[in-house]
């Protein structure tokens, strides 16, 4: 039963469902709706939602999408788009295409683009939605990686995730590596996804990304004192997530680590996952979160109160450990 205020000022009881809705609010609510066997069992119960579900069929029968994980909320658009060449008759891939990107920019959804040539995303923009999610290339190198970004930000997209590519053309190149950062900076990234470290240029325009909320570091050595420098994280003022994959961690640098996580004023979360770490990392990282997180963290004069949390596998090992902000002082 829904309750509706008449112009008298009277609770009256009237019946409603979610099919009586507008369109409108139909489509809002199921943009909320994150995986693609509740979106499809939502489309099939009401009439209006019915092309959600039709072109959620058709894009996985022509382009053999083979589980709803790969359908929704993130279809690998790119590698679609790529394929759409091996059909003798273009409007079956072309009907497919178009029916996908229309229920994308309908219902929020984030279309899965790969690094690529230039050439290559002009011709794929046309179909972006607003959101995106970049994932490297199976290609090594790129030609001007930093036009590939400047493209994206003219385009005024928002990249939910981006996978920073290991290697692009001038890497080597003082002159390339500024011109990369600074089209970084110049595009709303929400999520930066890094194997290593970052390379220098781009954390000096950490303090221009202000959309950037999480960032993830995959297989990071920092076994030297020397090796990291942590100041880049209090410098994006939205940063509020930071991940580390299977780190190596020796002593020194965890220890900086903690202290400029300590003193954070954007930081809430620090998970560290230990799949394929060191014992050494285990043992160095469970020391320094007893003495310099939370011992440090209720320390008269410290600005905010940080906990710990340990995780362990179905082994009994350790798998992972998450810092995590619990009050402002």
């Amino acid at each position: 039963m829904l309750d509706l205020y008449d112009e008298g000022r009277k609770w009256m009881p009237t019946s409603g469902t979610l099919a009586t809705l507008p369109p409108e609010l139909l489509h809002r609510i199921a943009s909320f709706l994150r995986d693609a066997r509740s979106l499809w069992n939502l489309a099939h119960t009401l009439r209006a939602l019915l092309p959600v579900s039709g072109a959620l069929h058709t894009f996985a029968t022509v382009f053999r999408v083979h589980t709803m994980r790969e359908l929704w909320p993130q279809p690998d658009l790119h590698t679609a788009f790529t394929k759409r060449h091996r059909f003798a008759d273009p409007l079956v891939p072309g009907q497919a295409m178009h029916a996908m990107c229309h229920l994308l920019k309908r219902l929020d959804g984030i279309a899965g683009v790969r690094v690529a040539p230039l050439a290559e995303l002009s011709e794929l923009a046309p179909f972006l939605p607003r959101f995106v999610a970049v994932k490297q290339s199976v290609r090594t190198c790129l030609d001007r990686f930093d036009g590939f970004l400047d493209l994206l930000a003219r385009e005024a997209k928002v990249v939910t995730s981006l996978d920073f590519p290991t290697h692009f053309a001038g890497r080597g190149d003082p002159g390339a590596r500024k011109s990369v950062a600074a089209s970084l900076a110049n595009l709303n990234v929400c999520e930066l996804v890094v194997q290593g470290d970052l390379i220098p240029d781009v954390k000096r325009v950490f303090k221009g990304m202000t959309r950037l909320r999480s960032l993830v570091l995959s297989y990071l050595d920092a076994v030297e004192e020397t090796d990291i420098h942590w100041d880049y994280l209090n410098a994006a003022p939205r940063l509020k997530l930071l991940d580390f994959y299977s780190p190596d961690f020796a002593r020194q640098p965890l220890e900086a680590l903690a202290e400029t996580v300590r003193v954070s004023t954007n930081l809430e979360t620090v998970t560290f996952h230990l799949q394929y770490s060191t014992e050494e990392t285990v043992r160095n990282l469970r020391t320094v979160t007893l003495a310099r997180v939370v011992a440090a963290s209720k320390a008269k004069g410290a600005s905010a109160r940080w906990d710990f949390s340990t995780e362990l596998c179905a082994e009994g090992s350790v798998d992972r450990i998450t810092w995590s902000r619990v009050k402002w002082l």
